[in-house]
């Protein structure tokens, strides 16, 4: 860079003997050595900016590459609270947009940035050594361009920092749309949906061209600037070179040297411009590193065993709130090692929110949790994960194949171990039936696969964790009543290993578990098997009979 910038002030020095010496003198012997030195000029400059442009290129594909792992390590470190105060579309637009921005610092911002300073210093060194006079009269109107720059900075800042939240809300929009493509035509809301993102776009053409507006200013004033500038110069400059004060040489390396700086200056000018376009997505990405989880590990961790096989779960009076809103109130329960317990209740009674608790995705407000005796938070997270497999009503598979969705669970399993899991849970069957058997693809979001297909990867994936503790959230939910037997018949089988923990609202799926905690207004009310709790003609009793007279209505 500064090879290539030093060269501009060698080439209007040049400028001087060509006039001077070639020129005035007639000397066609300085003719030839003076254009080998212009050449010179020319191979040096190309070659040095070749080479800093491959340099800078690496170095910002790296900064990039070492942002964007660094990032998503942090993001993946970060809890609940997080995604929920940050729409997945946002984060997206940081990772990707925000730190392909970051780059152009390098290439955009950095290597011209250098260059064009060095350019201006040398260029500057030629126009004082010809006259100082001059060279003050030609930047006496630069101090002038201060206070409307910084005020530009201010506007560009305000426009990039709408212009990033805009574009956030488009990625936003766009995967909702795509998400949920089938709701959309569906209720035929192509035209409403297709309002909403027409609205943001245009906040975002609005904005950018207001951005640009006040970027394209700097150079349009640095223009007025040398314009007055080169009055004054020609004004003063021609009277010396009329009066033989100084020779044509002398005003044509000086006039080269200044009509040479000025480029650069409005380039560095732009640079502090874009600068604040570059700020912003500095700071959003960030913000994301500034962030901090508040799910922590304990100073002073128990330790466990290497072997966990049998472990109780037990809540102790446990409060939650969540929004301002008590969703567990002083919930009390256990789960006995080796036995099924399964929580049911209406929506909203809370029993997400139990799982959410034990794994420690949320922490409570008051009470404790334990599992083998043991407070959940003095155990180590990743400790306290790797003790339970969870299976939701979203089932989460990935844009890869059944094998490595199932594999998901461990990564370590052996074939044996993938077989019995995928035997289990009654993936063999469809995974057989495809050309590319287990290792055909299952598709973004697992779109291709059934919702049963899908839920019995999920089941597959946590058996072959082998986890001590099993937590099934709605596990058979999309699984028709034969594939719902047989899963629920596995799952029971697997239980006198394991601590296994039931949330269902069909409530066939936890007839035979060996108890069943009623949940209503995040309290527990009801508590016992099948048997017991039908005697007692309660809330379990009455959201039974309901379920099975629409079943038989059906």
């Amino acid at each position: 860079m500064a090879v290539q910038g030093s060269m501009l002030g060698v080439l209007s020095y040049l400028i001087r003997p060509m006039f001077d010496t070639v020129f005035a003198e007639k000397r066609e012997d300085a003719l030839i050595l003076l254009g080998l030195a212009v050449l010179t000029v020319f191979v040096i400059r190309g070659l040095s900016g070749f080479i800093q442009r491959v340099m800078m290129a690496a170095v910002g594909q790296r900064i990039k590459f070492d942002l964007q792992r660094d990032l998503v390590r942090r993001i993946l470190g970060l809890d609940k609270k997080f995604f929920e105060d940050n729409p997945a579309g946002d984060i997206i637009q940081r990772v990707n947009n925000d730190i392909g921005s970051i780059e152009g610092v390098w290439q955009g911002l950095f290597a011209p940035g250098v260059r064009d300073l060095i350019a201006i210093i040398s260029l500057l060194v030629v126009a004082l050594s010809i006259d100082v006079t001059w060279t003050l009269i030609v930047v006496a109107g630069i101090p002038l361009l201060t206070m409307p720059v910084l005020i530009l900075q201010q506007v560009i800042r305000r426009y990039s920092l709408r212009a990033a939240k805009a574009h956030a809300q488009i990625i936003v929009r766009l995967e909702e749309l795509l998400h949920n493509i089938r709701e959309i035509k569906l209720y035929r809301a192509e035209k409403s949906q297709e309002h909403q993102f027409v609205s943001t776009a245009d906040i975002v053409k609005r904005t950018s061209v207001r951005i640009e507006a006040a970027i394209a200013s700097v150079p349009f004033l640095v223009d007025v600037v040398a314009g007055v500038g080169f009055l004054g110069l020609l004004m003063v400059a021609g009277s010396d070179v009329i009066n033989g004060e100084k020779t044509l040489g002398h005003f044509m390396s000086f006039f080269t040297a200044i009509v040479l700086l000025f480029d650069p200056a409005k380039r560095i000018g732009n640079l502090f411009s874009g600068w604040q376009n570059l700020k912003v997505s500095l700071e959003r990405v960030f913000a994301i590193f500034q962030s901090m989880p508040s799910i922590l590990d304990p100073e002073s961790p128990v330790k466990f065993e290497a072997e966990h096989t049998k472990l109780n779960v037990e809540f102790d009076r446990v409060h939650l709130t969540l929004g301002g809103q008590e969703v567990i109130r002083g919930l009390s329960f256990a789960a006995d090692a080796g036995q099924v317990t399964a929580i049911v209740g209406p929506s909203g009674a809370g029993k997400t929110s139990v799982f959410n608790l034990l794994a420690r995705i949320i922490d409570p407000d008051v009470g404790t949790i334990r599992i083998g005796g043991h407070d959940i938070s003095k155990i180590r997270i990743a400790e306290l994960r790797a003790l339970i497999a969870f299976v939701a009503q979203d089932s989460g598979i990935f844009d890869e194949s059944i094998r490595n969705n199932v594999m998901f669970g461990n990564s370590n399993a052996d074939e044996a171990e993938f077989n019995q899991a995928v035997e289990v849970a009654r993936v063999k069957e469809f995974a057989q039936r495809e050309k590319e058997g287990f290792d055909a693809s299952c598709g973004a979001r697992g779109e291709y696969l059934s919702g049963g297909q899908k839920q019995r990867v999920a089941i597959a994936r946590a058996l072959l964790r082998n986890s001590p503790i099993l937590l099934l959230d709605e596990p058979t939910s999309a699984l028709d009543l034969e594939s719902e037997k047989l899963v629920q018949e596995a799952v029971f089988a697997l239980a006198k290993n394991r601590t296994v923990i039931v949330i269902a609202h069909r409530l066939s799926t936890v007839q035979t578990a060996d108890k069943i905690i009623f949940l209503q207004g995040g309290k527990r009310v009801e508590e016992g098997n099948h048997k017991t709790l039908m005697a007692k003609n309660g809330h379990y009793a009455s959201l039974y009979r309901i379920q099975f007279k629409e079943d038989a209505e059906d």
